[in-house]
């Protein structure tokens, strides 16, 4: 009797907790593909974010003024790195572009 009411306590007990947690279950499928996106661009981002390096630009900086005294169409192409916005590069070109073509 014991053992029948134990097993039967504990079917319903598990049918209970079924029932309980089923209507999070498309709440935690949400929450676990983020949690993967998040993964991801992690992993993908971890070289850039923890490299220590230095960028120098006094050779690209020579060439546009070079660049200038020989050639009159200089202006037009506008290679100036310090121009960029960066964060607007990063918000609106960069990023979509990752989500699009790359966390697919």
């Amino acid at each position: 009797m014991f053992f029948f009411f134990l097993s039967f306590f504990s079917s319903q007990a598990l049918h209970l907790v079924n029932m309980l947690f089923r209507k999070y279950r498309d709440a935690c499928a949400v929450l676990d593909r983020k949690l993967k996106l998040l993964r991801r661009l992690t992993d993908l981002f971890k070289p850039y974010v923890l490299f220590e390096g230095i960028f120098d630009d006094k050779n690209s900086e020579k060439l546009q003024i070079a660049s200038r005294k020989t050639c009159p169409e200089t202006n037009a192409f506008n290679f100036d790195p310090t121009s960029i916005d960066w964060e607007d590069y990063m918000m609106n070109a960069h990023i979509p572009g990752l989500v699009m073509y790359v966390m697919k």
